[in-house]
């Protein structure tokens, strides 16, 4: 779910699309839609009576721009089935598959209009994106580098562990030796 200006709103997809990629049927209705509040319904003067929920925006790709539908709309039914919330649309736009007609009662500017929606053939998956040739080198740098750190660390750890074993053997000379007050004899390597 995306959030709009306190709006709750669902991006629409197989009927809806995800990411660039059809859902579902392979259809793209191509909606980013928004619940339908009371202010917004004051705001563009509609009755209460009907349901309805809010589009937010059209993706210039899909089936709804090219049938005409605006941001701004209200969609009041889809295949006169009335819709109150963004799950309504998806579910009906989820049952139509490439080739489809679905016709569409909406209220924009103050008028109710019907259009017909026809969904394109299938949709294919996006290809796969490589990384360009300056990052593919870039990671391979970074791995040199990581594997190099990884390396000094354990060798690090080995010398700490060395001298905690000196620092034992010392301690363990100077007890074996009481009322001398003799230094700590120096570490070297």
């Amino acid at each position: 779910m995306k959030l709009h200006n306190g709006f709750v709103g669902l991006m629409v997809a197989a009927g809806l699309v995800w990411g660039g990629q059809a859902l579902a049927g392979g259809v793209r209705f191509g909606v980013s839609l928004s619940y339908l509040t009371n202010a917004r319904r004051a705001q563009y003067r509609m009755p209460y009576r009907y349901g309805g929920v809010l589009v937010w925006s059209v993706s210039p790709r899909g089936a709804a721009a090219r049938a005409g539908i605006k941001p701004g709309d209200v969609l009041l039914r889809l295949d006169r089935m009335y819709v109150y919330k963004p799950a309504d649309v998806i579910r009906i736009v989820q049952g139509h598959r490439p080739g489809d007609r679905m016709l569409v009662d909406l209220f924009r500017m103050g008028k109710y209009h019907s259009i017909t929606v026809a969904f394109a053939g299938r949709i294919a998956a996006p290809p796969a994106r490589q990384a360009p040739a300056y990052a593919t080198d870039r990671i391979g740098a970074l791995q040199r580098v990581i594997a190099e750190l990884a390396r000094q660390v354990m060798e690090l750890r080995k010398e700490v562990a060395r001298l905690r074993k000196r620092v034992r053997q010392l301690e363990g000379q100077s007890s074996a030796q009481p009322g001398t007050n003799t230094p700590p004899p120096v570490l070297s390597r």
